[in-house]
């Protein structure tokens, strides 16, 4: 969305430069803690129903093993003395080390510590929560989304981690970004390349997971992910996205499932089937208060977006009623599930805005970005007449995307109040993003965009963090808060806006103040309380270059020195070799020369000096 947002942004409000910016040091971006070898990128869980919850690690070993066997445990207190439940999970390359377990027999409402084991070395510890079964208790939770590495710092995530008065995180999507490397803050992508083969997201997932500040968030809360569209490509749709050329890229249909598949790898998500990483849309439900539908708005069914910014609404292809964004499938089982529950609120939580965004232009109606809801109206109508016609109340839609905030009611043509005039069938809280850009907040551009489409009632362009959903029975609340730097870790925080809607009345009204609540059970150690083998030489990952197919190698060493790197084949025969000069932290090494990569099986790394090594398998 980064490119699709930046024009937008500066069609509406002729924004120029975003922020001076300067380099920071390297080190700003291995944020390596060694003392959590062989578990270098922390642990995390996710999916919480009423009685498990997914359970994630990844395992970094000193040496290439095309098998590993790895041990994990849950208990209700930090101490492990009241274990719970206690497993051990297989894994390898073919599944880039990364390690998920789905840990059942847990009660509802209830806060968990869990932890992995290898060969003696302890992960940190996690701690995550289950859902309740009964009941209409308040819930919180942080929504998130839009976190691009290369535009700076999680200095949100940090201050989410700091807080310990929610319940779980929603993530709509924007992960990861695609993109080649190119940072103003010294936080630069590797692989160098766009991602597109399967090892490029990976090694993207593992870069990002390593930052301290997304791995404490991970450690602390449970998870519950979608993917939005540059988790493979800037505005994708079924069959291909606008940041994809099939004439240098290759098939768009190899490209989503390499994303789809390091997704599945790398994120704390329980799958609906098991063998198909595209369907991803499920459902949670928090006792009788709020039943929570994650849909994908990208990869499984969505044609292809109609056209350009600033189209007319009456737009032939636009109005199309045969296209769709959810597809067949995914709108049934959505309006199944919504006829079926008994819960007191409603919620979608997606990747694009289900309000209209409409701008005069030349006396022209004009829909200023097809790729959200707006791009789609007949699909848009049938699903709010289905909530219209089945009286569904307390609709609440939760959006990421478009790294702006915004409070809109969602008008439906239909829906009246009891006195006959013209009622909101639900609203929508529209978050910003944690890093990605966003443009500024001119003076008058936001109360025309407001003029032109009443049912808005907030909207900020310019500031980046994150925002509280707050839900009981009589009302539920969002609270943004925004950080005032994302370019250098030193920053301030701040309560923004506050906005809800009351039970029975889909309204929004503004609140002067944030939602006060008790704080949770004890936060868990940041490091191990048994260390792990914290120095040496760590090969952390893999990927091949686009183009040439010539290997990348993620590598760490707690000193600097001169590194041999050998390839080999299946039989051990030495490929290539090649010496690199190193420092103290994340290193990465390309083989730039070497003539093929076809046989390539297994590459060691050596320390001239020390000695020390380490090997990883290439698949």
């Amino acid at each position: 969305m980064f490119r699709k947002i930046s024009i937008v942004i500066a069609i509406l409000i002729s924004c120029g430069s975003l922020y001076a910016q300067k380099p920071s040091d390297f080190a700003e971006r291995t944020d390596i803690n060694m003392a959590m070898a062989p578990f270098l990128h922390g642990v995390a869980s996710g999916d919480p129903l009423q009685d498990r919850v997914i359970l994630w690690t990844r395992l970094t070993l000193p040496a290439a093993l095309p098998t590993a066997e790895v041990q994990w445990e849950i208990a209700s207190d930090t101490s492990f003395r009241n274990i719970v439940n206690q497993g051990s999970v297989r894994t390898g390359p073919e599944m880039d080390y990364t390690v998920k377990a789905d840990a059942t027999g847990l009660q509802p409402d209830q806060w968990y510590y869990y932890r992995f084991r290898y060969n003696n070395a302890y992960s940190c510890t996690g701690r995550t929560r289950t859902f309740p079964e009964e009941g209409l208790k308040r819930m919180r939770a942080a929504v998130l989304s839009c976190q691009d590495y290369q535009n700076g710092f999680y200095n949100a995530l940090q201050h989410l981690a700091q807080r310990n008065d929610f319940d779980v995180v929603f993530h709509l999507g924007d992960y990861i970004y695609e993109y080649a490397a190119n940072s103003a803050v010294g936080r630069e992508h590797e692989p160098m390349t766009e991602m597109i083969q399967l090892s490029d997201y990976r090694i993207r997932h593992s870069q990002y997971r390593l930052d301290r500040d997304l791995r404490n968030l991970h450690q602390q809360y449970p998870f519950i992910c979608v993917w939005d569209d540059h988790e493979t490509a800037n505005d994708s749709w079924r069959e291909g996205a606008q940041n994809h050329n099939s004439k240098t890229e290759g098939d768009f249909s190899d490209r989503k499932r390499n994303s789809t598949q390091a997704y599945a790898e790398w994120m704390p998500i329980r799958l609906p089937e098991s063998d198909n990483n595209v369907h991803i849309y499920r459902s949670f439900r928090w006792g009788q208060l709020a039943e929570f539908y994650f849909l994908d708005t990208r990869l499984i069914d969505r044609d292809e977006q109609a056209g350009g910014l600033f189209l007319s609404i009456s737009d032939s292809t636009l109005n199309d009623s045969s296209r769709v964004m959810l597809g067949r499938a995914q709108m049934q089982w959505l309006q199944q599930q919504m006829s079926q529950s008994k819960a007191q609120w409603q919620v979608l939580a997606q990747q694009v805005m289900m309000a209209p965004l409409l701008f005069r232009l030349f006396n022209s109606w004009k829909v200023i970005n097809p790729d959200q809801w707006d791009g789609y109206p007949a699909e848009r109508e049938r699903l709010l007449k289905f909530i219209h016609e089945r009286k569904i109340k307390n609709l609440v839609v939760l959006t990421g995307d478009i790294h702006t905030s915004w409070a809109s009611n969602i008008p439906y043509k239909d829906h009246r109040f009891a006195d006959g005039s013209e009622a909101p069938i639900g609203v929508e809280f529209v978050g910003t993003s944690v890093t990605s850009a966003s443009g500024l907040n001119l003076p008058g551009v936001i109360s025309e965009v407001r003029y032109m489409n009443p049912h808005i009632q907030f909207a900020d362009l310019e500031h980046h963090g994150y925002f509280i959903l707050d839900i009981e029975a009589a009302r539920t609340h969002a609270d943004w808060y925004f950080v005032n730097k994302i370019d250098r870790r030193k920053y301030k925080a701040y309560h923004a806006r506050g906005f809800e809607t009351y039970n029975g009345i889909s309204q929004l009204h503004e609140t002067p103040e944030a939602k006060a609540a008790e704080q949770n059970p004890a936060l868990p150690p940041s490091e191990p309380a048994e260390k792990g083998p914290g120095n040496g030489l760590w090969l952390l990952s893999t990927a091949k270059e686009k183009g040439s197919g010539m290997p990348v190698i993620q590598y760490y060493t707690s000193k600097p020195g001169i590194f041999d790197f050998y390839a080999c084949n299946a039989q051990g025969d030495l490929l290539y070799q090649t010496a690199v000069a190193a420092h103290k932290g994340l290193n990465y090494c390309h083989f730039k020369d070497m003539t093929s990569s076809g046989a390539l099986d297994k590459v060691r790394c050596v320390n001239r000096k020390s000695k020390q090594e380490a090997s990883i398998l290439v698949r």
